[in-house]
């Protein structure tokens, strides 16, 4: 009897650029996506659906970036996917699209780890970070998405890692309903920045390194000069959703990766709430709905468990 294998991928969401950390630094958050991923030896070909978040726009077929990212890790070490059989790829979005959180890189984490994995490539992080980022033109989503945590990149050496001391406090983040392309929010970025402003922000990454470790945060360490300033004329409202959360008591204000999300670092789960509310207040104060989080950042990250399944039942394999 023939047995189709299974893989589950379960991958967090991820705020990029965490506040002053332009594509170097990110924090992968306690909201997941779940990938499954189905092969079927007997047969050939390739199924793709798609449920939750972007259901009816996220493509269905060989174009799935969840596919794409699988094609080059194979490709790098040469290895013909077709021995696998048919390929069902089954994706449930629980993260809001094209919102600053990570959901991109989620997909393109799981199809790369399932690449490796299935076809036993034996790559490394960095190896699989390295293909990944390629396709998703910067490194901070994936590492974060991958390595769980808090994550520096050094997109030139091609490696990421994880900051040693993990922030525990709470984060809210602020959905609004506005839809923002990444590559439109980088287009915004002037080509040059003066030196008073490089400086600012190392001082400003240097500081939200130390409050990481002190466990001490001042909103100053998320203050940012090189995408901000540009980026929050994407989201209506944004300097009045960041005046109300400070003046809430948030601890840190930010735009999550290229935005709409807006996050603040909270310092319990009650201080979370009342600031959660007030950023929604301010947003509703300028006729913007938004859906509103409150989360944390995940210790962990991606993870990706293998199952064997025949007629007679199913085992759950080792996690990996």
């Amino acid at each position: 009897m023939k047995k189709a294998v299974k893989y589950i991928v379960d991958v967090p969401g991820s705020s990029g650029n965490f506040g002053c950390g332009y594509d170097v630094l990110a924090a992968a958050l306690k909201i997941h996506n779940h990938f499954e991923f189905t092969l079927d030896a007997g047969s050939s070909g390739l199924a793709v659906s798609i449920s939750g978040f972007g259901k009816g726009e996220i493509a269905e077929d060989a174009s799935n970036i969840i596919f794409r990212t699988a094609l080059p890790v194979w490709k790098k070490k040469s290895f013909n996917y077709r021995k696998l059989g048919r390929v069902s790829i089954k994706a449930v979005n629980r993260i809001p699209i094209m919102k600053g959180l990570g959901s991109s890189a989620t997909a393109r984490v799981a199809g790369a780890l399932f690449a490796n994995e299935a076809a036993g490539l034996g790559m490394d992080n960095n190896e699989l970070l390295a293909v990944i980022a390629g396709e998703e033109g910067h490194y901070d989503n994936a590492a974060a998405s991958l390595l769980g945590g808090v994550v520096i990149c050094n997109p030139d050496r091609g490696v990421a890692r994880r900051v040693a001391r993990q922030i525990t406090k709470p984060l809210c983040i602020v959905v609004p309903d506005i839809n923002v392309s990444t590559s439109k929010a980088r287009k915004m970025l002037p080509a040059k920045y003066s030196m008073g402003d490089v400086v600012f922000n190392l001082s400003r990454a240097a500081a939200i390194i130390d409050g990481i470790y002190r466990g001490r945060f001042e909103p100053f360490m998320f203050e940012d000069r090189i995408h901000t300033p540009f980026r929050k004329k994407l989201i209506k409202g944004f300097d009045s959703v960041e005046k109300a959360a400070l003046g809430a008591g948030a601890l840190g204000v930010f735009i999550s990766g290229s935005g709409s999300a807006v996050g603040a670092v909270a310092q319990n789960a009650r201080e979370a709430a009342k600031i959660a509310r007030a950023m929604k207040k301010a947003f509703a104060a300028v006729r913007v709905k938004a859906a509103v989080f409150v989360t944390g950042i995940s210790p962990r990250g991606a993870v990706i468990r293998h199952v064997s399944r025949s007629a007679v039942g199913t085992q759950a394999g080792k996690q990996k």
